[in-house]
Parts: C-alpha cells; structure tokens; sequence
C-alpha cells in the first residue's frame, strides 16, 4: 500500500512539473545589432532578459528561437506616455500543444514584435508583443 501511494505521489509530482512548464528559452540565438544612439548594449540585454523571462512564464509549449534589438527606429516610433520604449523582434516556434489556443500548432513564427516601457532607471517591463 504505502509503495502504491508513494507511485501515485511521484506520478503526480512529474505530472506537475511537465504540465506547468512555460516556454523554452535555453537555446534561443540573440542576434547581434547595430549599435544604439538610444540604448547601451546592457540596457538591450536586459531588455532581452525581460523577454525571455515572460517567454518562459507565458508560451507554454513554445520554443523562443531568435531574438534581437529591433533598432532605434522602431524603438523612437514606441515612445510615448509609458515611458522610454524599447522594441526587440523574434521567432519562436509553437509546439504541437502549445500556445494558449491563439497561435498556431507546429507553426514557426517570425518577426514577431516585443514592445517593453520603462520609466526611469526602473527595469523593462512587457508592454504588449504581436505583429504590428
């Protein structure tokens, strides 16, 4: 009996742990970018940490392939009453059961848009992603 329960636990236990997974960021290629009149290369890679961290805790069954600074263009054309803008591009792809119902299953992704605000010296915050 307590064999049989101890199973029932470590069954459950795992099934927890693969259920609960978010997106997987461990093999994501950061692209190289040109320079920034805007942005140090620290505040870019902390911005590309605050993406990878959301990726992570939100797209379940995806996997983050690319991503990169989008430049100070679209940067400048995000800034607005949030505070300084940032904007980095990706691609991902979605497994087969991942996603939350509103991205294609087995479907790759690409120049997929992360909007991130902050104001000042705080950290980057997600703001909104898509296409767009």
């Amino acid at each position: 009996m307590r064999r049989t329960v101890c199973i029932v636990v470590l069954f459950a236990v795992l099934l927890g742990l693969l259920t609960a997974c978010g997106g997987d960021v461990s093999q994501v290629e950061v692209l190289d970018w040109a320079p920034s009149a805007m942005y140090s290369d620290e505040e870019i890679e902390a911005a590309i940490q605050a993406v990878k961290a959301y990726f992570a805790r939100e797209f379940r069954g995806c996997t983050l392939l690319q991503i990169g600074y989008a430049g100070d263009d679209a940067s400048q054309a995000e800034q607005g009453e949030d505070g300084e803008a940032i904007v980095l591009t990706s691609s991902f792809w979605v497994g087969s059961e991942g996603g939350d119902g509103s991205l294609e299953p087995d479907y790759t992704y690409s120049g997929w848009k992360w909007i991130l605000v902050r104001n000042g010296a705080g950290g980057w915050k997600h703001k909104g992603h898509g296409y767009g």
